[in-house]
C-alpha cells in the first residue's frame, strides 16, 4: 500500500516563488519613493528645527546665532560667530560650526540624495538677532530629493520673523509634491 505524503510540489513551489516575484516586483518602485519622500522630509524638519533652535538661544544667550550654509558641501552649520565651516569636525577649531564647544551641523548625505540651494539676501548666511528675535537675512532653502525620473521638492521661505514651509505644484509634477503649505509666499 502506499502512503500519503503531504507537501509541494515542484510546480506547486515554482508558482509560489514567480507569485513572490511578481508582488515584489511591483513593490519595491512604490517603497523606493517612500524613502525620497521621507529623506527630504527629514532634511526640511531638520532644518526648521535648526532654525527654531537658533532663534531660541539667540534670544537666551543675548547673542546673535549665525547660520552658515555650503552648498558645495552639502551641509549647514550654527554658531555664535559668522563664517564658520560646516566641513570642520573639530569643535574646539575656531572655524567649527559650534555651540558650548558641540559640533551644530547638518550634512546632507545624512538625508540620502537630498541636496539644497539657497537665496539668502547676506548670501551664504542668516543669523537671528539676539534682542528681537528676527532673521538678519530673508531668503529660502529649496531643498530637492530626485533620481533620473522622481523629482521632490521642498522650500523653507524664511522671513524676518516667520518660516514657511511649503511646495510648489508648478515646479514638479503635482503627485510628487510635499503636502506642506499650498503655495510658497513671493
Amino acid at each position: 500500500s502506499r502512503q500519503m505524503q503531504s507537501g509541494f510540489t515542484l510546480i506547486e513551489a515554482l508558482i509560489i516563488l514567480a507569485v513572490i516575484g511578481i508582488l515584489t516586483a511591483l513593490a519595491v518602485p512604490s517603497f523606493y519613493e517612500l524613502i525620497q519622500r521621507k529623506n527630504l522630509e527629514g532634511a526640511v524638519e531638520k532644518f526648521t528645527s535648526d532654525l527654531n533652535y537658533a532663534k531660541t538661544e539667540s534670544i537666551k544667550r543675548a547673542e546673535d546665532v549665525y547660520i552658515e550654509f555650503s552648498t558645495a558641501n552639502a551641509c549647514y552649520g550654527l554658531a555664535l560667530s559668522n563664517n564658520c565651516d560646516c566641513t570642520e569636525t573639530d569643535p574646539t577649531d575656531a572655524s567649527a560650526c559650534a555651540i558650548d564647544g558641540i559640533l551644530k551641523v547638518t550634512d546632507m548625505d545624512d538625508f540620502g540624495n537630498t541636496t539644497f540651494t539657497h537665496t539668502f539676501s547676506a548670501g551664504n548666511e542668516t543669523h537671528y538677532n539676539s534682542r528681537r528675535g528676527d532673521a538678519s537675512a530673508t531668503g529660502r532653502l529649496i531643498f530637492s530629493g530626485a533620481d533620473d525620473t522622481t523629482p521632490w521638492e521642498a522650500e523653507v521661505v524664511v522671513s524676518s520673523f516667520r518660516v514657511h514651509v511649503c511646495s510648489d505644484p508648478s515646479d514638479v509634477d503635482s503627485r510628487h509634491v510635499l503636502t506642506y503649505e499650498a503655495a510658497c509666499p513671493p
